[in-house]
């Protein structure tokens, strides 16, 4: 993958921003960045069911959770694009702005 994309959704009165980025090591496809408030934001239940959630959707072959906030994936046949738009279903936030 060679390209960053980046979505700012708003939740209520806050504006929530997620990335997919280049991988930040060796035998991952992309690294996802979740906004440090989703959980304050969005809900517990947004943040502690995230990694699940998005390791259910199909072309998603393994993550890697670095820390609260970066995740290392690897996936098959997902352009960016459609990565990011299963990190905003899987956190459950709305897609569009």
């Amino acid at each position: 993958m060679s390209t960053r994309v980046e979505r700012t959704v708003t939740v209520g009165d806050n504006a929530l921003t997620f990335t997919v980025m280049e991988p930040q090591g060796e035998g991952w496809t992309a690294t996802v960045w979740l906004d440090e408030d989703l959980a304050k934001v969005a809900g517990a239940d947004a943040y502690d069911g995230f990694v699940d959630r998005f390791t259910e959707v199909p072309g998603i072959v393994v993550t890697e959770v670095e820390d609260r906030d970066f995740i290392h994936v690897r996936s098959e046949g997902l352009t960016p694009e459609q990565l990011l738009d299963a990190v905003l279903d899987a956190a459950l936030v709305p897609g569009e702005d």
